[in-house]
C-alpha cells in the first residue's frame, strides 16, 4: 500500500483575501479596431503626401524651362499632412487610453469620410460619362475608387468608437491611477523666535550685536 506523506498540504482558504490587486482593465474590442483603423488611415495619408511631394519635385526637375510652381499644391499637401497626422495621433492616443473622449475624433472622421465619399462618387460619375476614354478615365476611376475606400475607412471607425464610447470611458477611468489626496502640512510652532537685530547701513549683510532689549542704537 502507498504510504501517506508525513506533512499534508495546507488547505486553501475558502475566500480569497480582500487586499489582492484588481485585475488590469481590458481594452474594448471595438475601440481596438477603431484605433487601429485610424492609425492605418493616418499613416496612409502621410505616405501618400510624402510620395506626392517626391513626385512633384521629380517632375519639376525633369520639366524643361523655368519652374512654374503650382499655388494650390502646397495647400493640398499641408491639408493632407494635417489630416494624416491628426488621425495618426488620435488613433495612438485612443489605443493608449489617453484621449479624453472619442466623440470629437469620431465626428471629424465622419465628416472627412463623407467628403471622400462625395469625391469618389463625383469621380466615378465623371469616368462613367459616355464618349470618354484613355488614361484620363483610368486615372479618374482610380481616384474615385481610392476615395470611396478612404471614406469607408474613416466612417467605419467613427461608428465603432461612438458605439463603444461608454466602454471606452469606463476603461480609461480604470486606467487612471488613484488621485493623491492633498494633505495640508501644518507648521509646528517654534518655542523661540529668531531675534531681529538692526543692520549696519554700510554693510547691510552684517548684523550688529544687540546690547540690550531696550536699546538697539549703535555705539
Amino acid at each position: 500500500m502507498n504510504e501517506l506523506p508525513e506533512e499534508l498540504p495546507e488547505e486553501l482558504p475558502e475566500e480569497l483575501p480582500e487586499d489582492l490587486p484588481p485585475p488590469p482593465p481590458v481594452r474594448p474590442g471595438l475601440i481596438l479596431t477603431a484605433g487601429v483603423l485610424w492609425v492605418l488611415v493616418g499613416a496612409f495619408f502621410l505616405l501618400m503626401m510624402g510620395f506626392g511631394i517626391v513626385l512633384d519635385v521629380y517632375l519639376a526637375a525633369a520639366r524643361p524651362g523655368p519652374a512654374r510652381p503650382d499655388p494650390t499644391a502646397g495647400c493640398a499637401t499641408k491639408l493632407g499632412l494635417f489630416i494624416g497626422g491628426g488621425f495618426l495621433a488620435a488613433g495612438i492616443r485612443t489605443l493608449q487610453g489617453k484621449a479624453k473622449d472619442t466623440l470629437v475624433t469620431s465626428v471629424m472622421s465622419m465628416l472627412v469620410g463623407l467628403l471622400y465619399f462625395a469625391i469618389g462618387a463625383v469621380s466615378l460619375w465623371l469616368a462613367s460619362a459616355p464618349g470618354r476614354a484613355g488614361p484620363f478615365v483610368t486615372a479618374v476611376l482610380v481616384t474615385g475608387a481610392l476615395s470611396v475606400l478612404l471614406g469607408g475607412a474613416l466612417f467605419l471607425p467613427a461608428v465603432l468608437a461612438l458605439a463603444a464610447r461608454s466602454q471606452y470611458l469606463e476603461w480609461r477611468a480604470a486606467l487612471e491611477p488613484p488621485r493623491r489626496r492633498r494633505t495640508r502640512r501644518r507648521r509646528e510652532e517654534r518655542d523661540w523666535e529668531r531675534p531681529k537685530y538692526p543692520r549696519d547701513p554700510k554693510r547691510p549683510w552684517n548684523r550688529a550685536p544687540r546690547d540690550s532689549d531696550d536699546d538697539d542704537s549703535w555705539d
